[in-house]
């Protein structure tokens, strides 16, 4: 947390050294319109916490806690939260908004055909299920068929995991790349605005 703090502060810092001059000769109206159009990214870091205790017999237990740290971006346009979709377009990167579009839509797709196999195996499962309590009332019908349906509904339910884990990563653009296109834009984006505070 501390690295992204300092990191976040570096930035700011050199990017008011290098633009502080050209900000301060606009106009207070282009100030705020600069505010309203800038580009800027957050950066979150989320923590995910795994673990247990464990009794290790005679009395004796341990425990232990595993963290996962995971860092991303979340841009701005101005002080409005946008999509990432959105923030490549306006930098003028069309080709990573279309690459984060198809990662978004696959993971989606993901998403549904994975529900759609877990809900179609949990309902085999409650056939067979279904059948397995039948039989116990029923002593001419056999157990096995709604046992045999039961695994087969299991099976397929377990399919669905790894459907949900082949999910693409959708940060695949770093937090550095998004901090540099930000950059960039914003430093045309004063070159425009010292423009027409000069007409």
């Amino acid at each position: 947390m501390k690295k992204v703090i300092v990191s976040i502060i570096l930035i700011t810092f050199i990017f008011s050294s290098v633009f502080g001059a050209s900000l301060s000769n606009l106009s207070p109206e282009l100030k705020i319109r600069y505010n309203n159009e800038s580009l800027n990214v957050s950066v979150e870091t989320t923590t995910k916490m795994t673990g247990g205790s464990y009794y290790l017999g005679s009395g004796i237990s341990t425990s232990s806690m595993f963290g996962k740290t995971k860092e991303s971006w979340i841009p701005y346009l101005g002080n409005s939260q946008i999509s990432k979709i959105d923030f490549f377009q306006i930098a003028g990167y069309p080709e990573e908004a279309q690459r984060f579009k198809e990662v978004l839509d696959y993971n989606k797709r993901m998403d549904k055909i994975g529900n759609i196999v877990l809900g179609a195996g949990s309902v085999v499962s409650l056939v067979g299920l279904a059948m397995m309590l039948n039989s116990i009332y029923d002593y001419d019908s056999d157990m096995t068929g709604g046992l045999i349906t039961s695994l087969v509904g299991l099976t397929v339910m377990t399919i669905s995991f790894p459907i949900y884990y082949a999910k693409k990563d959708d940060s695949m653009f770093s937090i550095s790349f998004a901090l540099r296109i930000a950059e960039d834009y914003n430093e045309l984006l004063i070159e425009k605005l010292s423009k027409a505070n000069n007409k």
